[in-house]
């Protein structure tokens, strides 16, 4: 196996054993025995198991700006924008949100050099998002009143992660277009903009209505 594909594996593998077990719990041998390599090998490729922490939570903090920054600069009407980028969310964070859990969860263990990256990070997403309320609208909230609208609608998409059933009667793609609709709406009527309809379909998601479940007679 490659190095690269070799390090893919041990970040995945390690942020699921932080995930279940918890990152104090979890040693560089766990991590060398899940992976099926010896612990030296395992050194080969990470210093320490701070490390392995540190390039989960940078690929995933730095991943949500790469992705979803080029959403706002896209042809799609400027209001959609903002929906569309609360989807994205909502649909990135489900798929990713084991990684996303370890993140917030042991952030405190990392470095303090590493740890102010992860939050610079999380400030330049949530900045990405205030700049482009302000050049959607002439109307300027104050500074604090932005804030608090930002972390909050925030706070209200990622909460999905939390009650999402995905055996239940929606999809995540419905889910996501609901909530992310209804997420860009309340920052638009803060800003006394118009607001968006819900799309019949998240793009680029390829959207299917769920099939009710069949019983199997009995013989």
């Amino acid at each position: 196996m490659a190095g690269t594909a070799r390090r893919d594996v041990i970040v995945e593998t390690s942020a699921r054993l932080f995930y279940d077990y918890g990152y104090p719990n979890v040693g560089m041998r766990m991590v060398a025995d899940h992976v099926g390599i010896r612990t030296a090998s395992l050194y080969h490729h990470f210093p320490s198991k701070e490390q392995i922490l540190y390039e989960i939570a940078v690929h995933e903090t730095r991943g949500f700006i790469d992705v979803q920054a080029p959403i706002l600069d896209s042809p799609l009407d400027p209001a959609e924008r903002l929906r569309v980028l609360f989807v994205n969310h909502i649909v990135r964070s489900w798929h990713k949100r084991v990684q996303l859990v370890v993140t917030e969860r042991e952030e405190r263990e990392l470095t303090d050099e590493h740890r102010a990256v992860i939050v610079d990070h999380k400030q330049e997403y949530r900045q990405l998002i205030q700049n482009y309320l302000r050049s959607l609208s002439a109307r300027r909230l104050p500074a604090p009143q932005t804030r608090l609208l930002i972390v909050s609608t925030l706070s209200m998409i990622n909460s999905v992660n939390v009650w999402f059933d995905p055996t239940g009667s929606l999809t995540l793609d419905e889910v996501a277009d609901q909530v992310g609709t209804l997420a860009a709406n309340v920052m638009l009527r803060a800003l006394e903009l118009p607001e968006v309809a819900g799309s019949p379909a998240v793009a680029g998601s390829g959207r299917e209505k769920r099939k009710p479940a069949t019983r199997r007679k009995r013989a």
